[in-house]
């Protein structure tokens, strides 16, 4: 099983090497040990991490932020629109005025969300009667608090197995469009998460969720954070763990993270 201090030491070498900040090293990280890629071995996946950076910065607002500069605009995964100001604050907007709303907010036209100086614009993006009927159907992705680097760590160093996730709380997987559409508006606020127990089997370990800043879980069961599992097992499988555990131990944590939706790969 790799050691805490072997993972930190990688991610320290990923993002040298692959020039980007730790936050980012440690998401391309996270979704290469998620494909079954052994962290020890990663020197021979650089082509593959090079992509995980670049799908991780576009899947995660929060690493954008980072990456890009003061005066920028950017567009996220679900289709919203970020950016960030001289003052290095960031604001996101959703509509068909959002990619004018963002640029307006980096550009410094507007002191306070909705009231950029552009003709016909609103902080709701100038929303007609007909934007509101979409199709139903289910979204094609999740809503999940990511944790941020140093909660992810920390989450991290309880593993028990040698698949390390210790990256996100489920909050609504593929959900339909009514549940999307209200959860639309929490995407990029930060999230204070608070845990209760490690729960464990033979194969896959957990931390209980007993409460999160502003937001709950939307899919039926618990809300935990996968820790670990085995080579070959899915981290799926911490939903039925959680229910049934072997063992169960205290563990309160006090992690933060950011509000996102991931989009499936197509």
């Amino acid at each position: 099983m790799i050691k805490f201090k072997q993972y930190s030491e990688i991610i320290s070498q990923i993002s040298k090497k692959l020039k980007v900040s730790k936050d980012v090293a440690t998401a391309a990280l996270v979704k290469a040990q998620q494909k079954g890629i052994d962290p020890l071995k990663w020197q021979k996946y650089m082509t593959m991490l090079q992509t995980f950076v670049k799908i991780a910065a576009e899947h995660d607002p929060s690493l954008r932020e980072k990456e890009n500069r003061p005066g920028t605009s950017w567009q996220t995964s679900n289709s919203s629109w970020g950016g960030k100001n001289h003052d290095g604050d960031v604001e996101y907007y959703t509509g068909p005025n959002a990619k004018q709303m963002s640029k307006a907010w980096a550009k410094g036209q507007t002191k306070k969300r909705g009231n950029a100086h552009i003709a016909g614009s609103s902080d709701s993006g100038d929303k007609k009667p007909e934007d509101k009927e979409k199709k139903k159907g289910k979204r094609k992705g999740y809503f999940a608090v990511i944790l941020d680097p140093k909660s992810h760590k920390e989450v991290a160093s309880l593993a028990s197995f040698p698949s390390i996730q210790s990256h996100h709380v489920t909050v609504a997987f593929s959900p339909d469009e009514k549940i999307a559409e209200k959860l639309d508006d929490m995407v990029g606020k930060d999230i204070r998460i608070n845990t209760s127990d490690y729960m464990k089997n033979d194969e896959i370990d957990a931390l209980i969720v007993s409460g999160m800043s502003g937001i709950k879980r939307e899919d039926p069961g618990q809300a935990h954070i996968t820790v670990s599992h085995k080579e070959g097992v899915k981290p799926q499988k911490s939903n039925d763990m959680v229910k049934s555990p072997d063992t169960r131990t205290p563990k309160k944590l006090l992690l933060h993270g950011k509000f996102q939706f991931v989009a499936f790969k197509r």
